[in-house]
């Protein structure tokens, strides 16, 4: 998918509406008294994650960086504070001297074709990583695929630009073959969807959940967040 305008024209919102409840999330993963002098938003998008989470952890160098020219525009424009350094460039191509006491890496895994590389390099430019990404091999999404009644991967393929389709073991191998280690997890269940059909097959399973998110998010699919260490 072209992120500099095709992602854009799909999703013209930028996921801005979906900021707020992802910093709530991510701070899910990240010790209360984890302290944080440096911090990137690798594929920041509008950047209000990066603004947030900046004001969260007090702080003093931030940088955000991403493909596309109208991300960064957005998020300037939402940094009235002027808290990041914000940078339009591939994480392949960024360097630093210092490693970052903490990288975000917020729904993009899932977007590129050799996430292996992408984990190697985030794991040399910071200490500390936040991975969210969603957990889209779920039963159900299995079940629907092997039925041939729909494929939801191929649907967030079209829709989203996403190349990779994890479950929790397959993403767990793909740490290890990082070299980064796993100190903290939670998963999260999907957000409320825009489809009638699949917002009504996400309220069927919630109630799960009051047993085990896990389970829940293993049956029907949700995200999982991962602080590691590299």
């Amino acid at each position: 998918m072209d992120y500099q305008e095709e992602y854009i024209n799909k999703n013209p919102n930028m996921h801005l509406e979906d900021s707020l409840l992802k910093v709530d999330q991510i701070s899910l993963v990240i010790p209360p008294k984890f302290k944080a002098k440096s911090l990137l938003d690798v594929a920041c998008g509008a950047g209000l994650v990066t603004v947030k989470v900046a004001e969260k952890l007090n702080s003093r160098y931030n940088v955000g960086i991403d493909i596309s020219r109208t991300m960064i525009n957005k998020a300037k424009k939402v940094d009235k504070d002027r808290l990041v350094n914000w940078k339009m460039s591939d994480v392949f191509n960024y360097n630093t001297k210092n490693k970052f006491d903490l990288i975000l890496c917020v729904d993009i895994l899932e977007h590129v074709e050799n996430d292996l590389e992408f984990l190697k390099k985030v794991g040399q430019l910071g200490k500390y990583i936040v991975i969210k990404t969603p957990l889209e091999k779920s039963m159900f999404s299995r079940l629907l695929v092997k039925l041939k009644i729909f494929d939801p991967w191929k649907d967030t393929e079209k829709r989203y630009g996403h190349v990779q389709h994890y479950d929790e073991k397959n993403l767990d191998e793909l740490f290890r073959q990082s070299n980064l280690t796993i100190v903290n997890s939670v998963s999260v269940p999907m957000p409320r969807r825009s489809k009638l059909v699949w917002e009504i097959f996400r309220l069927l399973f919630y109630p799960i959940s009051i047993l085990s998110m896990d389970k829940m998010v293993k049956i029907s699919g949700g995200f999982k967040i991962v602080l590691l260490k590299s």
